[in-house]
């Protein structure tokens, strides 16, 4: 008979289907959304999966298995992985003309159809076909049904009343999986994406209690881990987005920073250590790796993280009329008000304060701000040293920038053993870097100005 799994928007059920998990569905969630529930604590978190049957079984340690994520956790994710409205529309429209392709034939033999619906059926069942809208249908058609029979199940779920709506549509199915989206193109992830604007919800739950108590599953099997080994050797739907950065020590404080900061996307981003592979770092060397990954045609979301400095602007000369897909972005660490007034040494003399965006922000100006200070709350300033005489500008390096890492370091490190916390005021410049970089990835992507 089989065994189900069930998707549930806080208490409401938007999938009960019986087999194994789509591997669409299980790249929502992360392995720390795993959790594994006693009857006693189902009762009173999650009443709606509550079973007597279960407990009678089992006692009140009957076990759930669950994965659970918020609403605004499952929502980034999706974006991350570039699951958005511009690509529904886009699969919806390349699936659907291929159904159209595929009608086209039958409709050369459309009278024969008909007469032969007449003689069967009589002519009130012939009418039916006088509403075929595969002309008319298209993605707008599709995300008003959808909004609108998720509505009305939401009003029979609350009020125990079955609610039947009429929608005359030859196309759209309430009763099928894809609710009238191409088979060929369809996606999982597409309807939760577009449940997520419907609901007021606080959370998203897939309940696999059924498979591991049937036995389809093992209790100690983690879902995520065998669809990733098969998505790995096949399909990438678990493809993370990919952040560039311009050397090993970037890579090791935006990664810290990101994993302390926003763990409920953890696993949706992969900040790549060229230095684990003994690979040159600097703004020429990210330049040419996103070259080859271009060439490559890559798929996964590619964001390359640059200092907004001189040196950075120079070594982008080379992208100049490369049209990079739109997966890929280049990006110039964001502009920041606090750094229109920063004092800098060089040639009009010291203590010159300039607006330095552009000019001289390294990842170290997003470090704590009592790190950028000397004992008397000083800022350090920005030393400028070489002219580039093609951009017309000075590139600029704060001073005693060894230091400055090594005091954030030894504070990351701190936090992670357990001995030292970082708090709010320490990572707020680091929040607003990691912010402008998520909703990048979660945006349409607007390149730097080559």
């Amino acid at each position: 008979m089989g065994a189900y799994y069930s998707v549930y928007i806080d208490n409401f059920p938007l999938v009960i289907e019986k087999g194994n998990v789509p591997y669409d569905i299980l790249s929502i969630f992360q392995h720390n959304d795993k959790r594994v529930l006693n009857s006693s604590d189902v009762k009173k978190s999650h009443p709606h999966f509550y079973s007597e049957e279960l407990e009678e079984g089992f006692g009140e340690e009957a076990p759930y298995y669950f994965y659970i994520a918020s609403k605004d956790s499952v929502a980034m994710r999706l974006d991350i992985a570039g699951i958005n409205y511009e690509r529904m529309r886009s699969d919806f429209e390349e699936g659907l003309n291929k159904y159209r392709d595929a009608l086209s034939e039958s409709h050369k033999h459309s009278k024969e159809i008909k007469r032969d619906i007449k003689q069967r059926f009589g002519d009130k069942r012939a009418k039916p076909t006088k509403r075929l809208d595969i002309k008319s249908y298209d993605f707008d058609a599709w995300i008003t049904y959808v909004k609108r029979t998720l509505k009305g199940r939401i009003e029979s779920h609350k009020s125990g009343k079955t609610k039947s709506l009429l929608i005359p549509s030859y196309c759209f199915s309430y009763f099928s999986e894809t609710m009238g989206f191409p088979y060929d193109t369809y996606d999982s992830r597409y309807l939760i994406r577009v449940a997520l604007d419907i609901f007021d919800c606080k959370e998203i739950t897939l309940n696999y209690t059924d498979l591991v108590l049937s036995e389809y599953m093992d209790s100690e099997d983690d879902l995520l881990d065998e669809a990733k080994e098969y998505d790995r050797l096949s399909i990438p739907i678990f493809g993370k987005a990919i952040v560039l950065t311009e050397g090993s020590s970037d890579y090791y404080f935006l990664s810290n920073c990101f994993n302390i900061l926003f763990p409920e996307i953890s696993e949706s981003i992969h900040f790549v250590d060229f230095g684990e592979v003994n690979a040159a770092g600097g703004a020429s060397q990210i330049v040419a790796f996103i070259k080859i990954l271009a060439a490559a045609g890559i798929k996964n979301r590619v964001i390359a993280v640059f200092d907004a400095d001189t040196a950075a602007k120079d070594a982008l000369k080379a992208l100049k009329g490369i049209t990079l897909p739109s997966n890929i972005t280049v990006t110039l660490l964001p502009e920041s008000p606090r750094f229109f007034h920063w004092p800098t040494i060089g040639p009009q003399g010291e203590n010159i304060e300039v607006n330095i965006n552009g000019k001289a922000v390294s990842l170290e100006m997003f470090f704590p701000n009592h790190l950028l200070e000397d004992k008397e709350g000083n800022k350090y300033p920005v030393q400028w040293k070489g002219y580039n005489t093609s951009l017309k500008q000075y590139q600029g390096e704060i001073t005693y920038k060894d230091d400055i890492q090594r005091k954030f370091r030894e504070m990351i490190e701190s936090h992670k053993s357990g001995s030292a916390h970082l708090n709010t005021t320490d990572l707020e410049n680091i929040r607003y870097l990691l912010e402008f970089l998520i909703e990048n990835l979660r945006s349409n992507y607007v390149n730097v100005n080559l």
